[in-house]
């Protein structure tokens, strides 16, 4: 399991830190068939509960094309692959 993240902070008024966004380009392998597979992950942190806020980013994303992730953890995934 590898993965290559790219980081933004995005800020608000004054410079405070409102989010953290992370893509992460994921590659996994499965023993013993050698199965690679290989997607793409956004997530979004925020220092502070802000429901408002975390709707809005999450109904851009969507409506960019992203989809829930459907696993609980990367490993999971692969395992399931």
């Amino acid at each position: 399991l590898s993965t290559q993240r790219t980081v933004v902070t995005l800020t608000g008024p004054g410079g405070r830190v409102v989010a953290e966004v992370a893509d992460d380009l994921v590659t996994g392998c499965r023993l013993p068939l050698a199965t690679e597979v290989r997607w793409r992950e956004v997530e979004v942190e925020v220092p502070a509960a802000d429901p408002a806020f975390q709707q809005a980013v999450a109904g851009v994303l969507l409506a960019a094309g992203a989809r829930p992730a459907g696993h609980q953890s990367k490993l999971a995934r692969v395992l399931d692959s």
